[in-house]
Formats: C-alpha cells, sequence, structure tokens
C-alpha cells in the first residue's frame, strides 16, 4: 500500500476539512480530495463521511486508525534517530478547562512539567463554552461532566468537593446561619445557568429556595473572588 495516502488520510483526520489538511501538507485541497478518494478505491471501503461540520471517520476508517497513528509515530522515530533529536515533548499545547481550576489546582502543579519540557508552550482556553476535541480547538479537556462525544480518550482525572463558604465580613452585626433557611437574608453569588454542569445545577436547586442573588458570572474565578471579597455567599472548591 502507498504510505502517502494515508499521510492525507491522517491530515484530513486531524483538520476535519479539506482546506486545513491542505494547508498542513502544503498542497491544494483538489490534490488532498484526489489521494483520499484513491485510497477509499484501492480499499475498497469509504473512510470519511462529510457532514455539514466537516469530515468525520466511518467505521472502517476508525479500525483503521490506531494503526496507522502507530505507523506515523514510527516514521516520526525514525526521523528523530536519523537527524539526531530526541523525542522529549514540544509544541503547543491546548488545554480547555474552567478558569479557576487552571489557575489555583493545574498551574500550580506545572512547573516541573515545564522546566523538565523547556519546549512545550501551553495554552490555555477557560471560556464556558464546550470545546470540539475532533476539530482540535483543543488538545485536552478537563471536564465537570462526562463526555457523550465519540473518539475521545476518556479518563477520570479525580473528584472535586464543593462546599458553601461566607466571608466573615457578611456577618458583621448578623448572627451566623445556622441553617440553610437563614441564608436567603444574605447576598448569593453564582454562575449563570449556561455554564453550570449537572451537577452544579442539581445543587442549585436545591439551594433555589435560600437564594437571593447578588452577582452572576460564566466564570468559576470570578465566582471565586465574589466570595472572598464578601459580596456573598456562595459555593466553591476549598482550594
Amino acid at each position: 500500500m502507498d504510505w502517502d495516502g494515508f499521510r492525507y488520510f491522517l491530515a484530513l483526520y486531524r483538520k476535519g476539512s479539506l482546506k486545513l489538511a491542505a494547508k498542513e501538507l502544503k498542497v491544494d485541497q483538489t490534490t488532498v480530495g484526489r489521494r483520499i478518494a484513491a485510497l477509499e478505491e484501492s480499499l475498497g471501503t469509504r473512510l470519511f463521511e462529510k457532514r455539514s461540520d466537516g469530515y468525520i471517520l466511518t467505521l472502517a476508517a476508525e479500525r483503521i486508525l490506531p494503526t496507522l497513528q502507530a505507523m506515523e509515530n514510527s516514521a516520526f522515530s525514525v526521523d528523530r534517530a536519523i537527524t539526531g533529536q530526541d523525542e522529549r515533548p514540544t509544541g503547543l499545547v491546548r488545554i480547555a478547562m474552567p478558569g479557576v481550576l487552571a489557575n489555583h489546582w493545574l498551574i500550580p502543579r506545572l512547573s516541573n512539567l515545564m522546566i523538565e519540557n523547556p519546549e512545550i508552550e501551553i495554552e490555555f482556553l477557560t471560556g464556558a463554552e464546550v470545546v470540539n476535541l475532533a476539530k482540535r480547538e483543543a488538545d485536552i479537556a478537563l471536564r465537570l461532566v462526562r463526555p457523550s462525544q465519540r473518539d475521545l480518550i476518556v479518563r477520570k482525572t479525580g473528584e472535586m468537593t464543593l462546599g458553601l463558604f461566607m466571608h466573615p465580613k457578611l456577618l458583621q452585626g448578623r448572627k451566623k446561619p445556622q441553617h440553610l433557611e437563614q441564608l436567603k437574608n444574605f447576598p448569593f453569588v453564582g454562575l449563570v445557568a449556561r455554564a453550570t454542569s449537572d451537577f452544579e445545577f442539581k445543587l442549585l436547586q436545591k439551594l433555589e429556595p435560600h437564594i437571593r442573588y447578588s452577582l452572576r458570572s460564566a466564570a468559576w474565578s470570578s465566582v471565586f473572588y465574589s466570595i472572598q471579597a464578601g459580596l456573598g455567599w456562595g459555593y466553591s472548591q476549598p482550594f
């Protein structure tokens, strides 16, 4: 088989469009389409389905993908051995995750990794929107819900504890609340509905009778610092 045809296959799989695959391979779109068609003809099966949001793999393509990726890695190893390069990770890694977890949990733990791998560049995507890993909008995503998207390697990285917090300044001249129903006398800060996970949404439903909103945000970090500033009580991770 012609390995070069599989190179076009992997480029289209990674990029999801003929235009972006052509840019990666430094050829024109027509060439990519022609090489994919020739590969499908030689294998006697379709490898891609074209949809409105790009090209996705067929079941046949999914079966051969791990083998082709291993072949590609082996080819890169040969190239590194010939050129005398080591196998240290290099390049840009995009990580999508809530900003508050990036700031308070991951970033303080990155020092050794960055020292040992100086050629890695990390880019954090901390917006409320869910990125599409299949379209390479990010390389790694840390999410608070298990994704349903196909073709992802999914691992549970840990558990997150949430607690209710209030700054002491909110208690000046007031009695410390002993029950949930007493919290309605204090302002509440929290996430906007679209930014909450399923677990947080269920928690909010339980708290709803005791909530008097004073501030809402789509960013976890804004909620965290608002609680710290005494703008209201709310739930957060005990960093």
